[in-house]
């Protein structure tokens, strides 16, 4: 019962009008792209007593994605393909990243994976980097929005089935939560993990400017604030938390065709009274191109069954 009360709850959210004066929705297409992505969760850890800063960098790679949207959902799947040049010497390590937005009406739903193998701990003075293959970190968590202005579209930052039609901003509050593990338990010279719980209220503000008819430059920045539980296996403790995002994304929107590119970036800190302080960033550079299928009748009926079904 639980369960179809969220389902009704989603698919019953007020909704834009298909063609309106300031947003268009492709309501009965598939959108499909493919997208190549680089995407680094870096970790910088200050031990105070010892005034040592170590960073953790993981041994980046490029990502190719796949993404689909049909209705108000969308996901993607990335993995690291040897044929990219930067990928050819990694010395074995991986990346696997995994995503899914829900936009029920003016809310936002987001939900992330990140795993990363094979790491660098790098002391910045004196220079000195040492490669721990077997050093992981798995980073899963997400946010929920809310969009103040109706005339606003984030699915149209995406490109995939939304696009807006004039120039419009909205305020966005919204609450983030992650949970990430360092996980160095298989390398001989760690042997331990560390997992950390942030939890935060934050405020953004997007716009998406429509440049012309087809092309757009949307923009977002956010800032909140929060709280963080870590357990390091010898240490438990609470911390405040602050983080900040932005993010830039220039693209092209016609009726059946859209690409573009996407810059990310979102920098958060712990500051508390334990003896090590922490900041974490993840880094996002993607450039994509998709296409809009009219989508397949399956898909249609299935929509419409669960709709009746669920008597919405």
């Amino acid at each position: 019962m639980g369960l179809k009360i969220v389902i009704i709850a989603l698919l019953s959210a007020p909704v834009f009008a298909q063609d309106s004066t300031y947003v268009r929705h492709f309501k009965d297409k598939l959108s499909v792209q493919m997208f190549a992505l680089n995407t680094y969760n870096r970790f910088n850890v200050y031990y105070i007593n010892e005034n040592l800063r170590v960073d953790i960098i993981p041994n980046q790679k490029t990502t190719l994605n796949i993404g689909m949207q049909y209705d108000i959902a969308s996901f993607s799947f990335g993995f690291a393909p040897s044929f990219f040049a930067r990928n050819r010497d990694n010395q074995d390590s991986k990346i696997l990243s995994f995503s899914t937005v829900v936009y029920p009406g003016r809310f936002m739903q987001v939900m992330e994976f990140y795993y990363q193998k094979g790491m660098s701990l790098v002391n910045e003075t004196p220079y000195v980097s040492t490669y721990l293959p077997q050093f992981r970190s798995i980073k899963i968590g997400g946010s929920t929005s809310f969009l103040f202005n109706r005339h606003f579209s984030y699915r149209a930052v995406s490109l995939q089935n939304a696009k807006q039609l004039r120039s419009q901003g909205s305020f966005s509050p919204g609450i983030f939560y992650y949970y990430t593990s360092l996980d160095g338990r298989k390398d001989p010279s760690l042997g331990s993990r560390s997992n950390f719980l942030d939890v935060a209220a934050e405020m953004a503000y997007y716009y998406n400017w429509v440049i012309a008819k087809d092309f757009l430059l949307a923009s977002g920045t956010s800032i909140g604030a929060g709280v963080s539980w870590a357990d390091d296996g010898d240490d438990s403790y609470t911390a405040s938390l602050y983080k900040a995002s932005f993010m830039l994304a220039p693209g092209y929107n016609s009726e059946r065709w859209f690409g573009g590119a996407q810059f990310r970036i979102h920098a958060g800190g712990h500051e508390s009274k334990s003896t090590v302080e922490i900041s974490d960033t993840i880094g996002y550079v993607t450039a994509f191109i998709g296409y809009r299928f009219d989508a397949p009748p399956f898909l249609e009926r299935q929509k419409y069954r669960i709709k009746n079904k669920l008597k919405i």
